[in-house]
């Protein structure tokens, strides 16, 4: 019936955001209070002319937003370790975990789903690389605010000691030469073990 006016009530349970009121379109931003999933109940009435129809009742449940928590055992790891990433939720029981992740000069990566991340990462190249975890939880298909982490991995060295062995008259300087297939930013340590010798340390350079 043109005319038709209509005028609600409301009634929230563990929600806010409701209120009483009126006109031709409910909008109100329903916020759920804490964890726990919540409802708005409107009881809707009529009117035309000073005349009430029968009420309408439309129950809104509204489900609360997850906050992720991720937590890296370490954010810098060597190439071929595993990047270990605990995933935990506000919400304790039902919430979903999905990942992206980029990966740039790494392999090993992969998007997924679960509770956790733990992925082994390699580097390509000589240089550090990172692999970037996008995670977005969900509950009951309401997704929280995504949290990304980053990974740094860096690349294993391979020696190259010259010579290997060699034979010089007692009193001479033993002269070894160390590079590596990382050139910059790679530190040399060495032990060593005499045997009818003097003169030989443990030591770095």
């Amino acid at each position: 019936i043109v005319g038709t006016t209509y005028s609600w009530t409301v009634v929230q349970s563990n929600v806010t955001g409701a209120t009483n009121g009126s006109g031709s379109v409910i909008n109100q931003t329903l916020s759920s209070i804490g964890v726990l999933s919540g409802t708005a109940t409107y009881t809707i009435k009529p009117t035309f002319n000073g005349c009430d129809g029968a009420v309408v009742v439309v129950t809104i449940n509204i489900n609360p937003i997850p906050v992720l928590t991720a937590t890296p055992t370490v954010t810098s790891i060597c190439s071929g370790q595993s990047a270990s990433i605990a995933l935990s939720s506000s919400i304790a029981v039902g919430t979903i975990y999905n990942w992206t992740v980029v990966q740039s000069g790494v392999t090993g990566a992969s998007n997924g789903s679960g509770s956790s991340i733990n992925q082994a990462l390699t580097a390509s190249g000589t240089s550090n690389g990172t692999a970037t975890y996008t995670i977005k939880p969900t509950y009951n298909g309401c997704d929280g605010t995504v949290v990304v982490v980053t990974i740094t991995v860096s690349p294993i060295p391979v020696l190259t000691a010259t010579p290997t062995a060699t034979t010089i008259c007692s009193g001479q300087s033993a002269s070894i030469a160390l590079s590596s297939s990382i050139v910059a930013g790679t530190t040399y340590n060495w032990t060593v073990v005499q045997s009818g010798v003097t003169g030989a340390s443990n030591g770095s350079g």
